[in-house]
């Protein structure tokens, strides 16, 4: 399952992950990017909190680069993840390489309260 939130005041696109994901859950997420991105400036954030998460199943690896690829052609300029269980990486920083540009800064945190501490600077 996910959760998204989009403040465009603030600039900062949020998405939770809890339990077993499935690509046709990240499929969904695409859909709701695809609509809510345009709301966002480039120079926008983005946290992606992995807190919850369980598992995310390996064919989801095909879903998410175009994801990143949105957020990339829309100026995304700061991403913070947070990942409690390093174990529990599912492979977002190895992609981040390949569909983000090079100036687009990153971080991984292991709390949500240090990664908006993270967002402030």
């Amino acid at each position: 399952m996910h959760r998204c939130a989009f403040d465009a005041t603030k600039q900062l696109f949020t998405v939770s992950w809890s339990g077993h994901v499935a690509p046709d859950e990240v499929r969904l997420f695409y859909t709701e990017v695809q609509q809510h991105l345009p709301e966002m400036k480039p120079g926008f954030r983005l946290l992606n909190d992995l807190s919850d998460l369980e598992s995310m199943d390996f064919k989801c690896s095909v879903e998410i680069p175009p994801i990143m690829e949105l957020f990339n052609a829309a100026g995304v300029a700061v991403i913070v993840r947070v990942i409690p269980n390093r174990r529990k990486d599912v492979g977002f920083g190895i992609m981040s390489l390949f569909h983000y540009r090079p100036e687009v800064r990153s971080m991984v945190c292991e709390t949500r309260e240090e990664a908006e501490k993270a967002l402030q600077r």
